[in-house]
């Protein structure tokens, strides 16, 4: 259930239109609203001006772990339902004319799995497999 909630919470932030886009500025419909949920989407952008990088890493990692200790499912396909996700995100975004498609974005969000599953498979091995045993299952499916 955790995991899903994340995907929802993440897809819904990453198809948010910028606080400083034409779309906020033209909704006269909810205004202080949607600023609010831009608020959150973008956070952080003020202070980390040069890249938004951060936020995929930490989106895409928590998508990992949680999935890692929801479903019982070879890593490949954890990583390959995580790779379409990160994908189907950003083709939404190519899609809505307030957002981009980001090739450099596509790529962290893979990147991030990825590093994610060798770092938790082979650097941290026997610290992740202990932590593994102990709590897989309990954040459900």
């Amino acid at each position: 259930m955790l995991f899903f909630t994340a995907l929802g919470v993440i897809f819904i932030l990453s198809v948010w239109p910028s606080e400083k886009s034409d779309y906020i500025k033209r909704a006269a419909f909810a205004k202080e609203e949607l600023k609010f949920v831009s608020s959150v989407a973008y956070m952080g952008e003020d202070y980390v001006k040069s890249s938004d990088k951060y936020r995929h890493i930490l989106a895409f990692v928590t998508l990992a772990f949680l999935f890692d200790l929801s479903y019982f499912i070879p890593d490949m396909v954890k990583f390959a339902l995580l790779a379409l996700y990160g994908i189907v995100i950003e083709l939404v975004q190519w899609a809505l004319p307030y957002r981009d498609f980001d090739m450099e974005d596509l790529l962290f969000n893979i990147l991030s799995v990825a590093l994610f599953y060798i770092f938790t498979r082979y650097v941290f091995k026997n610290f992740y497999a202990k932590f593994y045993e102990k709590y897989k299952g309990v954040v459900g499916g």
